[in-house]
């Protein structure tokens, strides 16, 4: 694209002076010189390390489980990030000890593919699941990150510090 019609303004903002279109996309690029998509702008937060973490890509780690329905994970402002957990229909059929196993194997496959400071610490399975009714997800079934971020900032911090990798909200 070259610009927007009559809007100079508009153009500056969303064209760089090197002629990059700022999508609000971050990304990498690999060994062979292609451009790997790894968040988006609006996502990232900043860890008490001073890193930043692209949560995306890290809560696509957690697909091949399949006790897992969704996932969020957050950290701004702490050490290692955390991944909220709701459970599938699957799991619920599970002990809490079936659970927390499964998802400890998802972790420990997981975290030696990440960056030191992306590594998830602790996984909180929460009670509720995320619906549109609750505004934890879009229409477009997308999770409202900022609204679960807010909904278990106060309860996180508590988490973090609970012995093992998994915990269950009570």
């Amino acid at each position: 694209m070259l610009g927007y019609y009559n809007e100079p303004a508009m153009t500056a903002q969303t064209i760089d002076s090197f002629g990059w279109l700022r999508t609000g996309d971050v990304g990498e690029m690999d060994a062979d010189g292609y451009l790997k998509i790894t968040g988006r702008v609006n996502e990232m937060y900043k860890t008490s390390k001073g890193e930043y973490v692209a949560p995306s890509q890290i809560e696509m780690g957690f697909a091949s489980n399949t006790f897992i329905e969704q996932v969020c994970v957050v950290g701004e402002g702490m050490p290692q990030p955390v991944a909220l957990i709701v459970l599938s229909e699957l799991a619920a059929a599970q002990s809490q000890d079936a659970i927390a196993e499964s998802l400890t194997q998802t972790l420990d496959a997981l975290n030696p593919t990440l960056k030191p400071y992306e590594r998830v610490q602790k996984m909180v399975v929460v009670k509720e699941p995320w619906t549109v009714e609750n505004n934890k997800m879009t229409p477009s079934m997308k999770v409202r990150r900022q609204q679960v971020e807010q909904a278990f900032a106060k309860k996180v911090h508590d988490w973090y510090g609970l012995e093992g990798k998994v915990v269950f909200e009570r």
